[in-house]
């Protein structure tokens, strides 16, 4: 079923709306609907390719959306458990697959029960953004002074011109050995250009006094939550804070915005080292796959290939 560029309120979060997936995926997605008595009470979108579920890029998760008040009625978790094993049924049909679950989808076990692979990811999150001097006085003493050196500067301003994002990306790339490709520069303009179309996105620069663009970031947003989806800075500049600035002013938008603020946190140590500098909270997901065999060694040996390469994410 498709809903075309229409909203939903079926959703727990932006990457769950159909106009989010007809951009990222455009005639490759569904959504499988639980009823009951005619009352939509689950959802779950899939971006499929043929015999293959997968994750589109810049798409944090897409999970299975459930009633509020079926959660807050389901103290036995009788209704879940038939919900999500409604869901692992359908989703089992797929030769493979690989689904991020939303960080509301706390409960799995029927996942485990057919044998999928549940893997858990990290993000950080700011969960309480009523009190700006609160949440700065947990940053890092380290965070406070690249932040204070960063106001002497540069200055911040929002824009809607995302070909400056993208080429910071490509310097931020550049000391990482890795290339942006056409494909992904016309992905990131697809996604800017359909949130702001939807209200939901802010794009920051840090820009200095001889109009040199020390960094960006792009935020994605709804009423709930506000991701940091991507940014890029100028390996010239990685000093001058300007980084650790514009993540500041993004979690002074959410508070204005949304209810919380997401890192779309990192795997990676260096990264999770820095976001855990803000002082939000650990925030756990899970990663659900049925793998084959070919994919299961590919997973095992990925992370010290991309050691030998030099590759970063």
């Amino acid at each position: 079923m498709k809903n075309n560029n229409k909203e939903s309120k079926y959703t727990n979060s932006v990457f769950e709306q159909p106009w989010w997936l007809d951009t990222v995926a455009p005639g490759k997605w569904k959504e499988i609907l639980y009823k009951e008595n005619e009352d939509i009470i689950a959802r779950l979108s899939v971006v499929e390719n043929k015999s293959t579920i997968y994750m589109p890029k810049l798409t944090q998760n897409i999970g299975v959306w459930i009633d509020e008040n079926v959660i807050k009625n389901d103290k036995s978790y009788k209704k879940q458990r038939k919900i999500y094993s409604f869901y692992a049924k359908e989703i089992d049909k797929y030769k493979t697959f690989r689904i991020r679950l939303n960080t509301n989808n706390k409960y799995f076990l029927p996942f485990i029960w057919k044998d999928f692979v549940v893997s858990p990811n990290v993000t950080y999150r700011i969960e309480n953004l009523s009190n700006i001097d609160d949440i700065y006085n947990k940053f890092s003493s380290n965070l406070k002074r690249r932040i204070k050196v960063a106001q002497k500067e540069v200055t911040i301003e929002a824009s809607n011109d995302v070909d400056i994002l993208i080429s910071l990306i490509e310097k931020t790339y550049s000391i990482q050995n890795r290339k942006i490709s056409e494909y992904e520069k016309k992905e990131i303009k697809d996604i800017f250009y359909a949130s702001m179309e939807h209200q939901a996105c802010k794009l920051l620069y840090a820009k200095d006094n001889q109009n040199n663009y020390h960094s960006g970031a792009l935020f994605v947003y709804d009423e709930n939550v506000m991701y940091y989806l991507l940014g890029g800075t100028d390996p010239k500049y990685r000093r001058s804070g300007a980084h650790p600035l514009i993540l500041w002013e993004g979690i002074k938008l959410a508070s204005n915005l949304s209810k919380v603020f997401d890192f779309e946190g990192s795997m990676i140590e260096s990264i999770e080292d820095f976001f855990r500098q803000f002082g939000g909270e650990q925030c756990v997901y899970y990663t659900i796959e049925k793998r084959s065999i070919f994919q299961h060694v590919f997973m095992f040996y990925r992370r010290k290939i991309k050691r030998i390469i030099g590759y970063k994410q």
